[in-house]
């Protein structure tokens, strides 16, 4: 998983570490990815390994535009999420920063859907987003179709909790903190899930997918546009 100080440093020698401290933490993650690319030897994938792809080192962000198109096979999309991920889990900080690029415009409309109707500091939603992602990063089950859905999932829920946890605090009254009512029902999976799909995070096939695979077993209360 991807630290604040391996984000720091890489985009040492364009902004220094106090403006990373100040700017949202998505926005952080787009600076470091946008570093990587940029330059004569950007990060980048051999297209040769991947089905559809082009038969050349194909740079990150390229990478992302062409997953992110509808006809983009899912197969492609799974073996280019399988590779981003091993190698984050392996070399550590360039491809984790290079997941977090290629999923940021999943990640971004995750956090402004989560963020849109919250009226207080959206910074701890939308960190809660990037770390959800991160977390998933670290094991997930690549052997299993849909990574980027999940991922995707996994960063819906950890935002949503954060939303949860914020409108569940005690509320200052005049005479200190007042409790707050009951957590409402769509706290549940189920309605999370219709909450995904109403606000078009993700569809109703694939809210169907994860409901039937994610927590059916257990139907523990596990607290999701798309670059695959």
């Amino acid at each position: 998983m991807a630290t604040t100080n391996e984000f720091r440093r890489a985009r040492r020698g364009q902004d220094s570490e106090d403006s990373v401290r100040d700017c949202m933490p998505l926005d952080a993650a787009r600076a470091a990815f946008e570093w990587l690319v940029t330059g004569p030897h950007p990060v980048s994938l051999d297209g040769r390994l991947f089905p559809g792809m082009p038969s050349r080192r194909v740079p990150l962000n390229e990478v992302r535009d062409r997953l992110l198109r509808r006809r983009c096979p899912q197969a492609t999309r799974d073996a280019v999420w399988a590779h981003l991920v091993l190698r984050s889990r392996t070399e550590g900080a360039t491809w984790t920063v290079g997941c977090v690029g290629v999923a940021l415009p999943a990640l971004t409309r995750i956090a402004a859907t989560l963020s849109a109707r919250f009226a207080g500091d959206v910074t701890d939603i939308h960190a809660a987003v990037l770390a959800g992602f991160l977390s998933e990063i670290a094991r997930i089950d690549l052997r299993k179709p849909r990574i980027m859905l999940r991922l995707r999932w996994a960063a819906y829920r950890a935002g949503h909790t954060a939303v949860r946890e914020a409108l569940d605090a005690p509320v200052p009254s005049g005479n200190g903190f007042r409790s707050t009512p009951p957590t409402p029902l769509w706290g549940h999976p189920d309605f999370v899930l219709a909450r995904a799909v109403a606000e078009d995070v993700i569809t109703s096939d694939e809210a169907e997918l994860i409901g039937s695979t994610a927590w059916r077993g257990s139907r523990s209360p596990t607290p999701p546009c798309s670059a695959g």
